[in-house]
């Protein structure tokens, strides 16, 4: 048997970059500004304090931690940073932003 599906010469292949639509991402931007706006962000800032001394102890189960936080809309961004900076990381792997509760 012969492969019915085979894939063309390199040169044959047209390869398309995804991109994001710029009215898409500005409205998702301004529905997490307004998110981080109307929440109670003492009840996020004490959710992912919960989740940084959860993942240090490093044996106990951290999906109570994150679920909790999660209730309290924090983003997943949120809360993995909290999570990277008890294991020594910087909260952003990129450098751009700083812990907000700090």
């Amino acid at each position: 048997g012969v492969n019915k599906f085979t894939i063309g010469e390199e040169g044959e292949r047209e390869e398309k970059l995804f991109t994001v639509d710029p009215e898409a991402m500005k409205e998702q931007l301004d529905n997490i500004n307004d998110l981080k706006r109307t929440r109670d962000n003492n009840e996020v800032k004490r959710c992912l304090e919960n989740v940084r001394k959860t993942a240090e102890r490093k044996e106990e189960n951290l999906f109570p931690a994150v679920l909790e936080a999660a209730k309290a809309y924090a983003t997943l961004g949120e809360i993995t940073g909290a999570i990277r900076l008890a294991y020594g990381y910087p909260y952003d792997p990129y450098k751009m932003l700083e812990y907000p509760f700090a």
